[in-house]
């Protein structure tokens, strides 16, 4: 009863996986022309990191730059008006 219960865990856990990993390879990489196990990869490790925490830090590297210059930029201008 357990082992039946943990495959229907399972099997579920996969749907969700692929649907978000393919929907974050649409989303971020629209027209790529890589490889197709490149693009597996990303369908089904990216997801698997981030259920678990673990952001791929590469990729995100220009986000934070991005937010890191907002915030300062923030602080200049309430510095400035106060």
């Amino acid at each position: 009863m357990q082992v039946i219960e943990l495959l229907y865990f399972a099997v579920l856990f996969v749907v969700f996986l692929l649907a978000y990993g393919v929907a974050a390879q649409s989303l971020l990489y629209p027209h790529s022309q890589e490889n197709w196990w490149i693009i597996l990869y990303r369908i089904f490790y990216h997801p698997y990191l981030i259920v678990f925490q673990e952001f791929p830090l590469d990729e995100l590297h220009g986000i934070v730059m991005f937010l890191n210059c907002l915030t300062l930029l923030l602080v200049l201008l309430s510095l400035c008006l106060s």
